[in-house]
This record gives structure tokens, C-alpha cells and sequence, in this order.
């Protein structure tokens, strides 16, 4: 109930931003199909399904994701078990253990998961890059079609050329090649009767999935790490946007604590990642002591999920304080924008960006350990 007026009231005080991007998270989370939103969507949660109309673009993140709905613009999906049968305006990037597509989608189709089907009633406008352990691509491609994966099964129309890289590959008796048909594999492809190539089959063996084009493997697992960061990058934003504008207090207390007391906070974080796991370890000795020890495990836990995001509100914070050389700290949804993509660009920075990005995790779980200590603790 709490989060609901506090959502509210973020919908009443900041309209250009609710406009513009509309922030959803919890255990679940459902967008129906009588629903719209009127700008980009980023969602959050342990089980999501999104029925209704997006007119900007969509990112989901969840342990099970269906996505039933229409979104004029880019989709961007990760999750473990992702279904995605709505249409998608533009392009349609997503990561997890198993992916069903079987939507139309009107650009191009980035899939790196365990198990990827593209079923026949999807319709790829574009071009498609996979990269998974079982493929099956079962709809029409209108452009190329570039796959890196164990078994491959091609079972409809290629619109441009098919570049396959696998430990075995199967051509339908439906399928149809306008291009050319280039593979690398151990064994020769099965191509069943019917199936059409209208350019030249290429074929190259390998007897190593690991050996297979040096090329192709580095553009697979590029591709795979660029997913990726995005991924972690929209989940950390989404992460400290849902703390400054629904937890805006918590979030100002934090920062103006890291950023006041930069050296305290960070001991202080360094202390608790180094001294609650010995003591946990301790407490599991005695019958009595187990249930502290569990609790203050989880959290240990929690707290340092926080503390990623909150590095990024905390710098956000700092660098603004910086520039405006003003005394007080304050945050906002532009600061914290700004501070989490200073911080994901800390990681490409090798050493001195790593370490950087430790200190900000520290300070923050030092400025979470105050907190803990002075509202909950010493009011319990």
C-alpha cells in the first residue's frame, strides 16, 4: 500500500519524467491488455507479463517473463524463462536460459540463451544473430540470419544469406536459402529433400566447436558480452531509479553520508564485508547463535545488492556536488542517471576504474550500515 501512494505521488510531482519513462518492480508485475503506457517502460520483477501497449520502448527483467503485448519501439528482455509473443515495433534483444519468439518483430532479433526457438508464426524483418545451446529457427527471416550454437535447425524461409556456426545442422524440408549458405560444423549439414540454397553452399569442417572460425567465435561471444552489459547496465539503473524516487529520503541520507564522510563510510563497508562472514561462521557453531548468524547473513546479503545501485546514486550525487560546488547534497532522477553511467563506465577502465567502483560499493555499504544502526537499531 505504501509503495502504491508513493507511486502515486511520483506520478503527481514529477509528470514530464512519468511521461517519459514509467519505472515498475516487486515480486510481480502486470501490464494488462486494456493498458497503455504512453512513453518507455522498464520493469523489474520476479514474475512479469506484459499484455497491453507500450508507445516507446520496453525492458523487462525477471526470472519468468511473457510478454503478450505491442511496443512501438525496441524491446530488451532478460530473464531465465522468456516467453515473447507480443509485436515488437523495432528491434528485440534478449538473454536467458530458455526463449520462445514467436511475435512478429520488425527489426532485427539479438537472442543468447540455453535453449532459443523462433517459432513459425513469428515474422523477423530483419536480421537475426543467435547464440545458444539448442536453436531452432522456425519463422521467416527477411534478412541475414548468423547463428553460434550446438544443434541448429533451420525449418523456414532466409530471406538473405545463413551463416552457421555448430556441432550439427539440420535444413528443413520448408526451408529456403536466397543466399548463401555458409556453415562450419564436423559433419556435413543434413539438408533435408526440398530444402533451396539460391547461392553456394559453403561448407567447412571442424572437428572442435572450439576450433571453430576464430572470427565467428570472437563476433559470437561479443555479442553475447554486449547483451550482457546492457542488460546489467538497464537493471542497475532501473535498481537505483526505483531507490531515489520511491526511497528519495533513504537515498539522500546515504549519499550525504558517503559523500560527507568518503573515508569513514568506506572503512566501515570494508570492516562489514571482511568481519560479518567470520562472525556468521562463528555464531553457526552454537545451536543458539545459528539464527543471528542467518540473519545476519541475508542482511549481509541485502545490503550489498543495495550498494551497487546506490554507488551509482552516490556518485551522481558527488559529481553534481562537485560542479555546483555547493555544500549540500542532493539527488535526482537526472543525477542518478548520470551517476550510473559513470560508474558502468568505471568498469572498462582496467585496475584504477575497478578499484574505483569497489570504494563507491564500500562507501555506500558503509553509509548502509549507519543508517541500520541509528534508525533501526537504536529505535528496535
Amino acid at each position: 500500500m505504501k509503495r502504491t501512494i508513493a507511486a502515486i505521488g511520483i506520478v503527481l510531482l514529477l509528470p514530464s519524467f512519468t511521461y517519459a519513462a514509467l519505472i515498475k518492480g516487486g515480486e510481480e508485475y502486470t501490464l494488462r491488455e486494456d493498458d497503455s503506457v504512453f512513453g518507455d517502460l522498464y520493469v523489474g520483477a520476479g514474475t512479469a507479463l506484459v499484455s497491453g501497449t507500450v508507445s516507446g520502448d520496453l525492458s523487462i527483467g525477471g526470472g519468468s517473463v511473457l510478454y503478450l503485448g505491442n511496443t512501438s519501439g525496441d524491446v530488451l528482455v532478460g530473464g531465465g524463462n522468456l516467453t515473447l509473443t507480443g509485436s515488437v515495433g523495432d528491434d528485440l534483444r534478449a538473454a536467458g536460459g530458455t526463449v520462445t519468439v514467436s511475435g512478429p518483430i520488425r527489426g532485427d532479433l539479438v537472442i543468447a540463451g540455453g535453449s532459443v526457438r523462433i517459432e513459425s508464426s513469428a515474422r523477423i524483418g530483419g536480421d537475426v544473430l543467435i547464440a545458444g545451446g539448442r536453436v531452432l529457427v522456425d519463422g521467416p527471416v527477411a534478412g541475414n540470419l548468423r547463428v553460434y550454437g550446438g544443434q541448429v535447425d533451420i525449418e523456414n524461409s532466409i530471406g538473405g544469406s545463413a551463416d552457421i556456426s555448430a556441432d550439427k545442422v539440420n535444413i528443413g524440408s520448408r526451408a529456403s536459402i536466397k543466399g548463401d549458405l555458409s556453415y562450419r560444423a564436423p559433419q556435413r549439414a543434413v539438408i533435408a529433400e526440398g530444402a533451396t540454397v539460391g547461392g553456394h553452399t559453403i561448407y567447412k569442417e571442424s572437428r572442435d566447436f572450439v576450433g571453430i572460425g576464430k572470427n565467428s567465435l570472437r563476433e559470437a561471444l561479443l555479442a553475447f558480452l554486449g547483451l550482457w552489459l546492457i542488460l546489467k547496465f538497464m537493471m542497475t539503473l532501473l535498481a537505483a531509479l526505483v531507490i531515489t524516487l520511491l526511497f528519495g529520503n533513504l537515498a539522500r541520507e546515504l549519499s550525504a553520508r558517503a559523500v560527507k564522510e568518503p573515508w569513514w563510510s568506506l572503512l566501515m563497508g570494508f570492516a562489514l564485508v571482511v568481519c560479518v562472514p567470520i562472525a556468521a561462521v562463528f555464531t553457526f557453531m552454537t545451536i543458539v547463535g545459528a539464527p543471528l548468524g542467518v540473519l545476519a547473513l541475508i542482511l549481509y546479503a541485502f545490503f550489498l545488492l543495495l550498494s551497487v545501485p546506490m554507488a551509482g546514486i552516490v556518485l551522481g550525487a558527488w559529481m553534481l556536488k562537485l560542479l555546483k560546488k555547493t555544500g549540500a547534497v542532493e539527488i535526482n532522477w537526472q543525477r542518478t542517471v548520470l551517476g550510473v553511467l559513470l560508474y558502468t563506465a568505471l568498469g572498462f577502465i582496467p585496475v584504477i576504474g575497478w578499484v574505483l567502483k569497489l570504494a563507491l560499493i564500500l562507501s555506500s555499504l558503509g553509509a548502509f550500515s549507519h543508517y541500520w544502526y541509528r534508525f533501526v537499531w537504536l529505535n528496535r
